[in-house]
């Protein structure tokens, strides 16, 4: 789930640059590439990448897409998504040519230990447990609770989602699908 906020707070860091030093390319690393039909990741691969390729059209700079396989949990996950990136992509991402856009404080904890540093997306305080906007796991929940009324263009859901998010969901019926995957008693909360 992109969301909004995601989107303006990422066109602000591309059009201002960081540090002084213009932003030349976005890479969004898709994680739980080969998960689908959970609850952690209800959509599958080839959708989330066409949602973030529609999001990334009003974004003024390159945009680079890789699918991360979903490993055990591990202290050495920030490594093995940059090794992955650079098998596929070939070139080295290091702390000196990149930096983290992220929310997650034990990935940002990771990166950080790799000399990586992170400017924030909806995270305020990681030790105060505050954003400054929905995390896109929440709007999945605003969606999931909207029930048979999500595509209802008032359905509290559309407010945070990206327009991107918003179209392929439509197109592909894709709440009727996560709605029914969050009904489902059998499976975990993952």
């Amino acid at each position: 789930m992109l969301t909004k906020f995601q989107f303006d707070h990422l066109q602000n860091i591309v059009e201002k640059g960081i540090d002084g030093q213009q932003i030349d390319t976005v890479i969004f690393a898709i994680t739980s590439a080969n998960h689908e039909n959970t609850r952690r990741n209800p959509v599958p691969l080839y959708l989330r990448t066409l949602a973030i390729d529609k999001f990334s059209k009003g974004l003024s700079c390159k945009v680079k897409i890789y699918p991360i396989n979903d490993v055990k949990h591990t202290s050495k996950f920030a490594d093995y998504i940059l090794r992955q990136i650079f098998y596929q992509w070939g070139k080295q991402i290091t702390p000196h040519n990149t930096v983290l856009a992220c929310s997650t404080p034990s990935v940002i904890s990771m990166f950080r230990d790799l000399g990586f540093k992170n400017i924030p997306v909806e995270l305020l305080d990681a030790e105060g447990d505050s954003y400054q906007s929905l995390r896109p796991y929440e709007v999945v929940d605003l969606l999931v609770r909207a029930g048979d009324r999500w595509k209802d263009p008032s359905a509290e859901w559309r407010k945070y989602a990206s327009e991107a998010t918003q179209e392929v969901y439509h197109e592909y019926d894709l709440g009727n699908s996560v709605i029914e995957l969050f009904k489902d008693a059998l499976l975990s909360g993952d």
